[in-house]
């Protein structure tokens, strides 16, 4: 979809005309070309995730893996991305800015998952929090994985991993009453 340009230089007709399409076949499919980025996003990075934490919701009650998880999936999330770098560095806006493509969805699909994780260790606060807290924590892992991407990958994706782990792990260890 990049085409080798950016984001916001591609327009409808020319995915259709790249992709041999029509327009009239795109719209059944797609409302717009940001559908398009949330499709890939969830099948590289939230799908996966999902199936990952289906299997480790069952072992919520082992406080090793309940400690290793975020560190894990996380990782996982940023080799998905390192693997197709340049065409997710195309869905980054400009420094400065948070807005974007890549962002919006990230965000869209993580909280899901948090809004699911918190369900799964039994959180029990006002909807509204719930809500907030999954929005926060998948907020601030979008924008990290926006200025990762923007500065170049220079850090592993182990490095970052373990940073994002450590800013948001006390927080949900503390929801799973650890």
């Amino acid at each position: 979809m990049s085409m080798g340009v950016p984001y916001d230089k591609i327009a409808v007709y020319q995915i259709c005309d790249r992709a041999g399409v029509s327009r009239k076949t795109f719209y059944v499919h797609f409302k717009s070309k940001s559908n398009i980025v949330d499709k890939i996003v969830y099948d590289d990075v939230i799908s996966p995730l999902m199936q990952m934490s289906g299997v480790t919701m069952e072992l919520i009650g082992n406080e090793q893996m309940l400690r290793t998880l975020p560190e894990v999936s996380n990782e996982m999330v940023y080799k998905a991305l390192y693997a197709d770098r340049e065409f997710y560095s195309r869905l980054c806006c400009h420094a400065g800015s948070i807005d974007s493509p890549l962002v919006d969805a990230l965000i869209n699909g993580i909280s899901k998952l948090n809004s699911a994780s918190l369900n799964a260790l039994g959180y029990d606060g006002p909807e509204w929090r719930r809500e907030y807290i999954s929005y926060y924590f998948a907020a601030g892992n979008a924008v990290l994985i926006q200025r990762w991407i923007r500065g170049g990958m220079r850090e592993t994706t182990t490095e970052l991993a373990k940073l994002y782990s450590e800013m948001s792990t006390p927080f949900w260890m503390k929801v799973a009453g650890r």
